[in-house]
């Protein structure tokens, strides 16, 4: 979601016991490979991505941190255009 800030990030409300953390990843949508952005604990479902450039194309995916350290397998949650904001007239 384009966020005045930034892009906003958001996933589903799923509490499981197992889930210790979320990673979040980001990649430019002209990239194959994505890069650990953020780590955040259990109980958060939204992250605001302000590390962006205006106009640039991301894709971005979420993956659960199990208990023991293992992560889950990724899987892409959006490709996202952050616009230049308008002016206000």
């Amino acid at each position: 979601i384009n966020h005045p800030k930034g892009i906003m990030i958001k996933w589903p409300t799923i509490e499981v016991d197992n889930v210790v953390a979320y990673h979040i990843y980001r990649r430019r949508s002209d990239e194959e490979d994505f890069s650990l952005l953020r780590k955040v604990t259990k109980g958060t479902f939204e992250y605001l991505d302000e590390a962006i450039t205006e106009d640039e194309s991301y894709v971005y995916s979420v993956v659960v941190v199990e208990k023991n350290g293992r992560e889950g397998s990724k899987s892409t949650i959006a490709s996202i255009q952050r616009n230049t904001p308008k002016q206000a007239k």
